[in-house]
């Protein structure tokens, strides 16, 4: 079953991973990024990198996942503000996390999923799981949602 971001609270961002290797090193860009969105890196200017919400709806992905901080008692629905350092996991195939399906978005149980564009996920289209695009799959039944809601993401 889906969790919507108002009411359920799986507590963590990143629920399973053969290793806990996580990227620290680079702060939040330009604009509040939500635990769970969908990140890349960026050259902010001077050579120095920053994360942003992933932001190419049908492009290749970084594959990478902003965590939340359980260490300092964050919640999974709380974010970074501009200028924060970040949690990232880079991640693998069968690493799982609980990611933000857009609003308005329907995705079937098992359903693959894509970048949205904005940091968020939604269904894959035909042409993008042709192109390799689509690589996390759903593993909550949300249907059609009407509010973003977290949703337990297979990356394949």
């Amino acid at each position: 079953m889906a969790s919507p971001i108002d009411t359920s609270n799986p507590h963590n961002i990143l629920l399973w991973s053969t290793d806990q290797i996580v990227d620290a090193d680079h702060v939040c860009g330009s604009v509040v990024i939500q635990y769970g969105m969908l990140v890349e890196l960026y050259d902010a200017g001077s050579g120095v990198n920053k994360w942003r919400p992933h932001n190419a709806a049908a492009g290749a992905m970084e594959m990478a996942v902003a965590l939340n901080e359980p260490e300092l008692n964050q919640p999974y629905n709380g974010s970074y503000v501009i200028g924060s350092l970040m949690r990232v996991r880079r991640l693998k195939t069968g690493d799982k996390f609980y990611g933000i399906l857009v609003s308005g978005a329907t995705v079937a149980n098992s359903g693959f999923m894509q970048s949205n564009g904005d940091g968020k996920m939604k269904a894959s289209t035909l042409t993008t799981a042709a192109g390799g695009v689509a690589r996390l799959k759903c593993e909550d039944n949300p249907g059609a949602v009407g509010a973003d809601t977290y949703v337990r993401t297979l990356v394949i």
